[in-house]
């Protein structure tokens, strides 16, 4: 009895420290207040929330469980600092919690960030290995490019394939080309219509090809300054004209979106020396750049190929591949070393270096979760490269809402993100383990002595599924916030055409909620799908103005009624620049971008009038994620549904069955959900009661 005693202790030492901490409540209104908060908080309602648990530590001020759920409220109201006080005073009164300190860590990292590559190198998290005993998945790896799941489409140049391989690694689809198949295949560049160009160095000719990579057209043949001789890297601009690197012919050629040759360039000139070997290539903003392996140096032209500069002659050693990481951010795959060029100050810096002598990277891209992924042509190996902050920090998961409606069929909504507060996207079930806090109670007998031994388990939790992910969750929510002000008043025909354009944009199905800010924020109306936008700018324009409107209490009304919707979600601001600032009360304009980035939720502004958008907006706009747009651009306000819908999300619900004791909706039930990929965890710990019976 004494060694089962025994062992159950050190089990249960295993969770608690990681774990929240012990429900302790003895007071019947304090523990009431706490199902309620803890109900309120899963509900999505955390102003609620946060009353609710204010009240039972009126009753305990120490209780360190309800001071962390508080903490939690506050961090999703974006209120950080308060929460950070009362997590460090959960912590003072209960003891040393790395659950505690996870949160803690995540706030104070994400605000000392700085945007960009990390200033101090990156590090090896994993590795995607061509050969696995006897099976071959690829050979000769030469170009990656990163799709928006987290995975990438890769191409094997030793097999003559692209293989498109989710964020595990696993290899999820071949595409070969049509019956004489891809003739080695190098490079890939992505058509605005979602299919792909593919050069084929062998046969001297660049493949079109749909999403599904069946061929529609070839580039080949042709006489004189339109015959191809070896091509190897591609780059497409955002107008769908493709620039390929001509290597046996040593220049650039352009083509237009369909394929007709427009331009050859990279011969000598007065100003240029003209390329020995060309190899990867680059293009934004109307400039395309070229790196020459012989030159070591990567050229500046513009798109109709006229040189303009030059930068890092003798600091490179053989660069190859090049790919934006970020607008102003270039990187270059140079021999075993991954490099980040700015391509504002044309500084260098070299963030990896392969541990193999003789490594050779030949392309190197950043994906959609931050990861810098390398091709190792000769190894035949993609290294998967992180920040070390996020690889030795881990991801940051947050449990965000749990639903036990059906108990014991119990869901949860997760969100992932790494350290920095960017969502981690593409995890799969196998991503997932969830385990949960089992109490059981039973009668021993020693002698004449009945005792009753109270066993306390931490187990897998049953039946774990991946019910959906919101990147799979079609249609968009958004809360239509609208500016009372006098100064609106003057526009009221651009407002119409605001709101009116911005609900056809949704798209189907989508929700929209109208909230109009005046002294005191008001949710006016609702509108499902596209067609309810006349009838939302009919309650605006009746809605009158106010002078003593107020920004600051309609968006925390914007966003509050957005935080329980399945969907991408957003707040799209009509206004004529302005947010009202001296007119905060209680929120400053941090806390404001805090609590849509806490819960994942962008901004977007459409400016009526001829007013700029203030700084406060764009500020909002940049931390939350969005865009500042006027209401009479020609690409049209379906833009915000289209970027909405297209940004990644971290978010995922799960499924399982709690064989847990529901103590008939009374007991305070313990959770806790980790995520894994390649060296990457993170893990949160939550708690909910059943329904009552």
């Amino acid at each position: 009895m004494k060694h089962s005693t025994a062992l159950a202790v050190l089990f249960l030492a295993a969770w608690t420290s990681w774990a929240q901490f012990p429900y302790g409540l003895s007071d019947p209104s304090a523990q009431e207040n706490f199902r309620l908060g803890v109900q309120a908080y899963h509900r999505g309602r955390t102003a609620e929330s946060i009353l609710l648990f204010e009240r039972v530590l009126s009753f305990n001020p120490r209780d360190p469980l309800s001071l962390f759920w508080l903490g939690r409220a506050y961090f999703k109201n974006g209120l950080e600092s308060t929460a950070l006080d009362r997590w460090e005073a959960a912590a003072k009164e209960g003891g040393r919690s790395l659950l505690v300190e996870s949160f803690m860590e995540f706030v104070s990292s994400r605000r000392s960030v700085e945007p960009g590559i990390g200033r101090g190198g990156y590090v090896s998290a994993g590795e995607v290995p061509g050969r696995q005993g006897t099976d071959t998945r690829f050979l000769r790896p030469s170009w990656i490019h990163p799709l928006r799941d987290g995975g990438i489409l890769l191409v094997s140049h030793g097999t003559g394939e692209i293989l498109r391989i989710d964020v595990n690694g696993v290899v999820r689809g071949r595409f070969r080309g049509d019956l004489g198949g891809f003739d080695r295949p190098f490079s890939l560049a992505v058509a605005p219509d979602g299919g792909f160009w593919v050069s084929e160095f062998q046969g001297d000719r660049i493949s079109r090809c749909d999403a599904n990579g069946t061929v529609l057209s070839r580039i080949s043949g042709g006489k004189g300054r339109e015959r191809l001789s070896g091509p190897q890297y591609l780059a497409a601009d955002s107008g769908g004209f493709l620039f390929a690197v001509d290597y046996g012919n040593g220049r650039v050629v352009k083509y237009s979106p369909s394929g007709e040759f427009l331009l050859g360039f990279g011969r000598p000139s007065l100003v240029f020396p003209g390329f020995r070997s060309p190899t990867g290539i680059a293009v934004q903003d109307g400039r395309v750049y070229v790196a020459d392996s012989f030159r070591k140096a990567v050229y500046v032209f513009d798109d109709s190929g006229n040189y303009l500069d030059s930068f890092a002659e003798g600091s490179l050693l053989g660069p190859e591949g090049l790919a934006f990481a970020r607008k102003d951010e270039l990187l270059i795959a140079d021999r075993r070393r991954v490099l980040a060029a700015d391509l504002t100050t044309f500084e260098i810096r070299e963030i990896y270096r392969s541990p193999r002598p003789a490594a050779r990277i030949v392309s190197a891209s950043m994906d959609a979760n931050g990861n810098i992924l390398a091709a190792d042509f000769d190894a035949s190996t993609v290294d998967v490269l992180s920040d070390p902050a996020v690889v030795y920090g881990g991801y940051f998961l947050e449990i965000e809402r749990i639903r036990a409606d059906a108990f014991p069929l119990v869901e949860a909504d997760i969100y992932v993100r790494d350290r920095f507060g960017n969502p981690v996207v593409g995890l799969d079930q196998g991503n997932f383990y969830a385990s949960e806090h089992i109490a059981s109670e039973k009668s021993v007998k020693e002698g004449e002595t009945e005792a009753r031994v109270r066993t306390e388990t931490l187990a897998p939790v049953r039946d774990l599924t991946l019910a959906g992910r919101q990147s799979d969750t079609p249609g968009v929510s958004i809360a239509l916030l609208v500016e009372r002000s006098p100064e609106i008043d003057a526009y009221r025909s651009e407002v119409r055409q605001a709101v009116e354009s911005v609900i056809a944009g949704l798209g189907d199905p989508a929700e929209a909620y109208l909230v109009t800010a005046g002294k005191t924020p008001a949710l006016q109306g609702t509108a499902g799908g596209t067609t309810g936008g006349p009838a939302l700018a009919r309650q605006v324009l009746s809605a009158g103005v106010d002078p003593q409107w107020r920004f600051d209490s309609a968006l925390r009304l914007s966003v509050s009624t957005l935080t329980a919707r399945p969907s991408r979600s957003a707040v799209v601001y009509v206004t004529t620049g302005s947010v009202n600032e001296s007119r905060f009360e209680g929120s400053t304009l941090s806390e404001l971008a805090t609590y849509l980035r806490n819960n994942g939720i962008r901004f977007y502004a459409v400016i009526v009038g001829d007013s700029q958008a203030s700084d406060a907006v764009r500020f909002l706009a940049a931390t939350a994620g969005g865009g500042v747009y006027r209401v009479w651009e020609p690409e049209g306000m379906g833009r915000i549904a289209r970027d909405l819908e297209s940004a990644p999300s971290g978010r995922y619900r799960i499924r399982f069955t709690s064989a847990a004791d529901p103590g008939f909706g009374r007991s305070y039930l313990r959770v806790a959900v980790e995520a894994y990929l390649f060296r990457k965890s993170g893990r949160d710990e939550s708690g909910y009661f059943a329904p009552l019976r």
